[in-house]
């Protein structure tokens, strides 16, 4: 149905049929509209721009993502790009400018007016992965003074445009400071004649414009609310909600997948900007991490090469390594998969990672003891040697103990120095899962074996 809609988009622009595109855009969520665009060249982009008006144009933009938006973003002139960012929400007006340069930013918001320009600048200071830069400062704020009457009035007078939601009513005092909540329903139940003092929440979860927006998602699933306040030396600053994380979530997921397969995309926060970059960018942010298999690699062939003598005096010990070093692969894989979405979504206790470690090595002892009894039992029949079978026994075991160590410790060590533990996944536990597999495999073996030789 996609590919579907896409088509018929495409070919309305191709032959300038301005009703069509109308048609299409009027059929269509602007949700769904964007996923379409992201998919359409720089003068698609700017055939469409110009057919459809400001209001529709604001609804898709809000949902494009950081690179469809910078592409749009180009195509449109200043002025009404500096028209269309007054109409968007703030926090998405700050994402789009995230997106499209420092310089281009800075021009845009000195032609926007002040107060806009103003409350995208205060959402633009703090880190984009941040409570604080994820954020809206579109929320229904009370005093704590006002009857409930009053509040369901302000409440009735409020426009789609004034908040994001009204599912949720913060209350501060006269300095800005958080001191209760309420929600909607809590409102509508309580009698006109209550003030809000004594009907609201005054034991208040709120997150700081500093945490980090995985910390965010953590509150949010944890308490099961649709936003959150945002606090700044307890003044309300603004609020997160549900789909503001969803969104970030979803973009630092795909970035934690792309690095997993060994590819940084430090400036590329979508898979869409890799498809579609140029082959020389694509090589110089994919050949780096490559680089660190090759030369692991390179360092596993001489060590093999160290044990050439014994391969050619034992050569069954060949048909082996394969085995060996697959198991201890999917192993150390499977150890740091676990670590890093344990320690995004708040599962492993900082301060216990010695134990999760000894824990982890004692599931990786294990699964090598079970796998290595089949793989040595196998290899005892099929040689005829139980010796033979010892060595592949042992190895199998001890090569995914260490396996399970280096899948969990590697990543902790990048976690604690700042570092992305997705980054290490693959190519530093690969290299390092394949010299010590190797090493174990032929150690055990020139100890078990060496009368062979």
């Amino acid at each position: 149905m996609t590919d579907k809609i896409l088509q018929r988009l495409r070919e309305a622009l191709s032959a300038a049929d301005t009703s069509e595109v109308h048609s299409i855009v009027e059929a269509h969520h602007p949700g769904d509209l964007a996923d379409h665009l992201e998919f359409l060249d720089t003068e698609e982009l700017r055939q469409f721009s110009r057919m459809i008006d400001d209001e529709h144009l604001v609804l898709i933009m809000q949902e494009l993502d950081d690179f469809a938006q910078a592409n749009l973003a180009k195509v449109l002139r200043r002025q009404r790009l500096v028209n269309n960012l007054q109409d968007m929400a703030p926090d998405e007006a700050a994402d789009l400018l995230l997106s499209v340069g420092e310089d281009v930013a800075d021009e845009l918001l000195n032609r926007m007016e002040t107060a806009d320009a103003d409350s995208v600048r205060e959402l633009m200071k703090y880190p984009p992965d941040s409570a604080g830069g994820i954020m809206t400062h579109e929320y229904m704020s009370l005093q704590a003074t006002l009857t409930i009457g009053e509040a369901l009035e302000k409440v009735r007078n409020s426009s789609e445009a004034d908040v994001e939601t009204i599912y949720y009513l913060y209350v501060c005092n006269d300095k800005g400071k958080l001191v209760g909540i309420l929600s909607l329903r809590e409102l509508l139940a309580s009698k006109d004649e209550e003030t809000i003092a004594d009907v609201m929440d005054t034991d208040v979860i709120s997150v700081s414009v500093h945490d980090d927006q995985e910390e965010v998602a953590q509150a949010l699933e944890r308490y099961g609310f649709l936003a959150l306040p945002v606090v700044e030396d307890e003044n309300l600053v603004g609020i997160v909600t549900f789909d503001d994380v969803i969104s970030a979530i979803e973009e630092e997921t795909t970035e934690d997948i792309f690095r997993q397969s060994g590819i940084s995309i430090t400036e590329m926060s979508r898979s869409e900007r890799i498809i579609q970059a140029p082959i020389t960018q694509i090589l110089f942010l994919r050949l780096p991490w490559l680089l660190v298999v090759l030369v692991g690699g390179l360092v596993a062939g001489g060590v093999i090469g160290q044990y050439e003598a014994m391969l050619e005096s034992i050569l069954v010990l060949a048909f082996f390594i394969p085995v060996i070093m697959d198991m201890g692969g999917n192993v150390g894989t499977q150890a740091s998969t676990i670590f890093v979405r344990g320690i995004v979504l708040g599962h492993i206790d900082r301060d216990k990672i010695a134990y999760y470690t000894l824990r982890e090595a004692a599931i990786g002892l294990t699964i090598g003891l079970f796998t290595g009894f089949g793989a040595g039992a196998v290899a005892t029949f099929w040689q005829g040697d139980v010796m033979v079978g010892l060595v592949v026994f042992m190895s199998m075991a001890l090569t995914c103990t260490v396996a399970s160590i280096v899948g969990f410790g590697v990543p902790w060590i990048m976690h604690r120095i700042g570092a992305d533990p997705a980054a290490a996944s693959n190519p530093f536990i690969t290299t390092i899962k394949d010299i010590s597999g190797l090493v174990i495999y032929f150690s055990i073996a020139a100890l078990l074996l060496g009368h062979l030789l």
